[in-house]
């Protein structure tokens, strides 16, 4: 007879290493298998369980956002293309960018940023602080805004130039109300008096010395009667008169 004590016991020897390969299979097809069950039960949900709107909104309503991503809510929340939801988003005129996301296990976050309009640019547009150009309704159009033209491209430029001006000429009797440029390169600025500054091509700023100086000097007690004044020429300006009085030059050149 054969008598075995526990001293005597001798358990198989197991080399765990050897299984670690086995071991991290088995946690990733169950982590597959996981991600693929929440993934089935996301998209076989006929709508998103949340809509969360976030943003100080101004010119866009809550409402609106709604509305323009009601179409897509129905794919389900893995389904829904995030892309296809910022384009729709970018169809409402005031929002200048968004953000949407994910939160689980079903809720959709979409973040607004509202343009600001810095003027109103061309025809029945208005023009951003980011030099973007959009078309809102007319009713909402700020008609306090100041009025900037020019060619498609140019937006930046324009309101640069703008921007410069105004300051150089704030507190003076041209403080700026509008300003273009056309197709040729010409500058052409508007005070809020009416009156018109034909500035020419190049850069506008290089005007301002004449403007400020022999102008001002020249015309400062006459200026509600002065309908343009004409900064082209190298040495000199001419004026254009609004009742046609003894018309005033500066310079060489003859009045135009």
């Amino acid at each position: 007879m054969t008598v075995m004590t526990m001293g005597d016991l001798r358990l198989p020897e197991i080399n765990f290493r050897s299984f670690r390969p086995f071991l991290l299979g088995l946690l990733g097809l169950l982590a597959v298998g996981s991600c693929g069950w929440m993934m089935l039960r996301a998209t076989s949900s006929p709508q998103v369980a949340e809509l969360q709107i976030e943003g100080a909104f101004d010119r866009v309503a809550a409402a609106d956002v709604e509305a323009v991503l009601r179409p897509q809510l129905d794919q389900g929340f893995l389904a829904l293309p995030l892309a296809d939801a910022r384009d729709r988003l970018a169809t409402l005129p005031w929002v200048a960018r968004s953000r949407v996301e994910r939160i689980w296990p079903g809720t959709l976050r979409v973040r607004v940023w509202e343009r600001e309009p810095f003027a109103r640019w061309n025809d029945g547009q208005l023009l951003d602080t980011e030099s973007k150009v959009f078309a809102p309704k007319a009713e909402e159009i700020p008609a306090k805004l100041p009025l900037l033209g020019g060619i498609e491209g140019h937006e930046r430029e324009v309101m640069e130039t703008y921007q410069r001006l105004e300051e150089r000429l704030r507190g003076s009797p041209f403080v700026l109300a509008a300003l273009s440029q056309d197709a040729r390169g010409e500058w052409t600025a508007r005070t809020r008096d009416g009156i018109e500054l034909r500035l020419g091509r190049g850069a506008p700023d290089d005007k301002l010395d004449m403007l400020l100086g022999a102008v001002l000097h020249k015309l400062a007690e006459e200026l509600p009667q002065v309908e343009h004044i004409d900064l082209r020429y190298t040495n000199g300006f001419a004026v254009g008169w609004r009742s046609q009085p003894q018309p005033a030059t500066g310079g060489s050149e003859k009045n135009g």
